[in-house]
Order: C-alpha cells, then structure tokens, then sequence
C-alpha cells in the first residue's frame, strides 16, 4: 500500500475536521487509537448487554387470611414487584364502550438488543434498496472481519472462534504490535472496517443506553505550536489544538504546561468546562 498524504480514516471518526498528516502509514495516531477503542468498548457493550439485570424480588411468605381478616393458616410469597415498585392508584371503571380482542405480546427485551447480541451468522445480507431494518449481529460483522483478515494479513495464524469476546480479544493481541495496528498499516480495505466497526458501536451504545464523552476543552492553556488560547481539547489519551491540528500526548502536554508556566510566569488553566 503507498503512503497517504492525509490519514483515510479521519473522515470517519471526526468528519467535520482536516485530516491528519499521518507519520506511519496510512492512518494517523489518534485513528489507530479511536478505532481500537471501538473495538474494546463493542467487547465491554456486548458483556453488559448479554449480563441480565438483577431485578430484587420480595421472597418473603406473608399469611393468608379470609374475606373477614382471619387467618387461614396457610402462607403465600410476597408480591415480587412490591419490593421495587411504589403502590399506585387503581383506575375506575370507564364509561367507554367494552373493546373486545387480543393484546399483541410485546418482546421481554428491545429488539435492537436481540439483534446485536445474536450469534454470528455467514450467510451474506443484501440491502440494495436500503429499505431493511434491524441490526447485523456484533459476533457477525467481527466474524466476517476477522475472516478477511485472516486471509489477507494473518494467513499463518489460527482464526478466532466466532464469540465476540474471542473476536475482540483476537483483534486487539497480537505481538510485537497488536494486530489491529498491523490492520491499519497493511489492510487496504481499512477504511470500510473502520466505518463499519464505529457504526457498530454507535448502535450497540445506543442499544446500552451509553453516549460518548465529549473532548475537554482546556482553558487558558496557548497552543504550543499556534499560540491560540483555549483551543486545546483532551479526548481521554489525547490532546489535539482545534486551530492547528497539533497533537500531543499527556506527557508531551504536561511538558508544554511546565514550560509555558515559567514563559508566562502562572501556570495556566487546565480545567474542562461541557
């Protein structure tokens, strides 16, 4: 593959900004990182999403007693809702005509969750006309990677159980550098892994209830290489300047912060602010 002049993956995973230059290879820095981090949080969303929720029932025998009060002698559970939900009123009776008919069942979990958290499938999909819905299963969209990158990039090492933690764990091992870092150098097709796996974790957070962090912006901190104050902004092991596209890393930012308070004389603010 012949080296880019701007990373391919920036457009996916901050289309509204330049593209990097990248130093090793096609994808830059901050891409490799952001799309392994993908990869870790699809491993952590599918865990919580397959985990049952505990739900604290009330498991304690109460008396039963007759119309009158008495006790009868013989003993039920408590109600398994009483412990966890507030007593509510008891609607009236309506004044509206009876219905009659069936309820339909609703599913006992969201239908996005079933979709996402179902076994790997092989069998190709096609949506030409885009007109489908639901979700591709996280094991199926790993599994199909996974495959293709077995092919391509590691035809000598053993493929991965179909599981999405095996999958994960797979993508980011590897040794002396993890293999989604060898993906990102070698893997002509990257930029489509790349999207497809953000996608996925967009849908499964979604299906989780989770939204991402939002980058800290770090005031009264000047740019080290544009000068602009407040432009500096911390997305967990990164610091990019939103002018100029500098990147740092925390220790390189710590530096420039220990250097720009004996310039300036006060060291600057580095608080976040939503």
């Amino acid at each position: 593959m012949t080296d880019s002049t701007t990373c391919i993956c920036c457009a996916i995973f901050r289309p509204d900004a330049t593209p990097r230059t990248p130093t090793d290879g096609p994808v830059c820095a901050v891409c490799r990182w952001r799309l392994r981090r993908d990869v870790v949080a699809i491993g952590r969303l599918h865990r919580d999403l397959t985990t049952p929720e505990l739900v604290d029932g009330d498991r304690r025998l109460v008396e039963v007693v007759d119309d009158e009060g008495n006790p009868t002698g013989m003993h039920r559970w408590a109600d398994p809702a009483a412990a966890v939900l507030p007593v509510g009123a008891v609607p009236a009776r309506s004044g509206q005509p009876i219905v009659t008919g069936t309820r339909a069942h609703s599913t006992p979990i969201d239908l996005d969750t079933i979709d996402l958290i179902a076994p790997a499938n092989h069998v190709t999909v096609h949506d030409p006309y885009n007109d489908q819905i639901g979700y591709i299963s996280a094991a199926t969209i790993l599994d199909s990677w996974c495959r293709a990158l077995h092919v391509t990039v590691f035809p000598f090492e053993p493929r991965p159980d179909a599981t999405v933690p095996t999958l994960v764990s797979w993508l980011t091992g590897g040794f002396p550098e993890s293999r989604m870092d060898s993906v990102c150098s070698q893997y002509p097709a990257i930029p489509d892994l790349a999207g497809e796996i953000r996608r996925l974790c967009i849908a499964m957070r979604g299906a989780a209830g989770e939204t991402e962090l939002k980058p800290q912006v770090l005031w009264g901190v000047p740019c080290r290489r544009c000068n602009l104050v407040s432009h500096l902004l911390r997305d967990e092991e990164y610091i990019e300047c939103g002018n100029c596209q500098l990147l740092l890393t925390d220790a390189e930012y710590r530096t420039w912060v220990a250097e720009a308070t004996k310039r300036f004389g006060a060291r600057p603010a580095v608080t976040s602010q939503d």
